[in-house]
């Protein structure tokens, strides 16, 4: 007995293309997605076959293949490794087909697809499109932005205003780039001189910040240089002290280091550093403070944008890449409480897959070193309320139950 539905279930249409990225679009590729009616309940099942058939679309577009093989003189090849990377994405589908076999068990799902191939360019060289995620929603983790740290506060004495200025300005340039789930943390940091300045990852000093923000990644920002001096001849030099002429600096280094961290997990995910060095008038003056028409004039205010604009290309294109990953609460009956704010992109009726977590989280010399997950299910979103949401499960795994600490993703 075959059970049909001929009827269009459902239509997403997810618009994430990169004005940077060039791309060639291929809509209403045919594909056929199965999952067996063993694993779950039946809208467990139809996202499965689902996922399956998206998965089956950005392949047929284009793959690369990596391998890492083991070959030894006389046994041969004794390890192979092989890693198949899509350079495409879906941008929107459609459910034109469902069809139940009741002799084996298998649903099979047929979808209409649209699909962003990249194009060839620079010089034959490829663009990154999907970041490895077949489908992206669209939706944003949040990020709060920490007081930044000075490394050397001697450094900066003519500078006014730095600390709080540059905070505000990552947080402008961040709503500027389109990042929106992005919220300022105004607890100052504690620092032990004499000790090079890495952020503090003990849950003691990261779970406070992910409970009054609710945010799954800080930001962490280390001034490492603002060193200015004077490269003209010694001689020339003492000439100017003899006559009680300034010694004025001619040369500076900005450098700004930058982390991300995952607040729940306490790890670093990304991290970066990025200078500029300039000749001329080194000195600011306190009357120009960070944040001003006046210090963004100045060959120093020039060098830290300059710095300050690296940091959130490269902290947008990471986060980018991410699929929306936050952490279950609590469970009160049906309803479900995750952190998942308002700016998120996520709106009442959004669906997210659901992960079970397989025993305990791996600590090893103090380190979080994570743990494993697998698909259990999906959830719906019911209600929105500042940065927190309540969910419902409206798939599951056959023997899954959802429980505090497990995972809910975009993907």
């Amino acid at each position: 007995m075959i059970w049909r539905n001929k009827a269009s279930l459902l239509v997403i249409c997810l618009l994430m293309t990169s004005p940077f990225q060039m791309v060639i679009a291929q809509c209403q590729k045919s594909v056929v997605g199965m999952a067996n009616m063993s694993e779950g309940d039946l809208v467990y099942v139809r996202q499965m076959a689902i996922r399956n058939a998206l998965e089956q679309a950005v392949m047929q577009a284009g793959v690369s293949v990596e391998l890492d093989q083991t070959l030894d003189m006389r046994q041969g090849l004794s390890q192979q490794q092989s890693r198949f990377r899509s350079n495409a994405r879906v941008t929107s589908f459609q459910v034109i087909s469902e069809e139940l076999d009741d002799e084996t068990g298998v649903l099979r799902v047929g979808l209409g697809v649209c699909v962003e191939a990249l194009d060839v360019t620079d010089n034959g060289n490829q663009q990154k499109a999907s970041c490895d995620l077949p489908i992206d929603m669209g939706y944003q983790n949040r990020v709060t932005i920490l007081p930044p740290l000075v490394e050397f506060p001697e450094q900066t004495r003519d500078i006014a205003n730095l600390v709080h200025g540059l905070q505000t300005d990552i947080l402008r340039k961040l709503h500027l780039q389109g990042w929106q789930n992005v919220a300022s943390y105004d607890v100052g940091q504690t620092r032990q001189p004499g000790l090079l300045i890495t952020p503090n990852l003990s849950p003691e000093a990261l779970l406070p910040i992910q409970e009054q923000t609710g945010a799954q990644f800080a930001l962490f920002t280390v001034v490492r240089s603002m060193a200015a001096h004077n490269t003209d001849s010694r001689i020339l030099n003492h000439i100017r002290r003899s006559y009680d002429f300034e010694v004025r600096p001619n040369h500076r280094f900005v450098e700004l280091e930058w982390y991300l961290v995952e607040l729940d997990q306490q790890q670093i995910r990304h991290q970066q550093r990025g200078g500029s060095q300039f000749a001329g008038s080194a000195r600011v003056g306190r009357d120009k403070p960070v944040g001003t028409a006046a210090f963004l004039a100045t060959p120093t205010g020039k060098a830290l944008d300059q710095v300050v604009n690296e940091l959130v290309d490269s902290v947008t294109d990471w986060l980018s890449c991410l699929p929306l990953d936050v952490p279950v609460l609590e469970v009160r009956g049906d309803d479900v409480v995750v952190y998942l704010h308002q700016q998120s992109g996520v709106r009442v009726g959004d669906q997210l897959a659901w992960y079970s977590i397989d025993g305990a989280p791996v600590r090893f010399q103090g380190q979080n070193l994570g743990f494993d997950a697998q698909p259990a299910g999906f959830v719906e979103v019911e209600r929105l309320a500042g940065q927190f949401a309540v969910v419902r499960v409206v798939g599951e795994r056959e023997g899954a139950r959802i429980a505090l600490g497990d995972r809910l993703r975009s993907w």
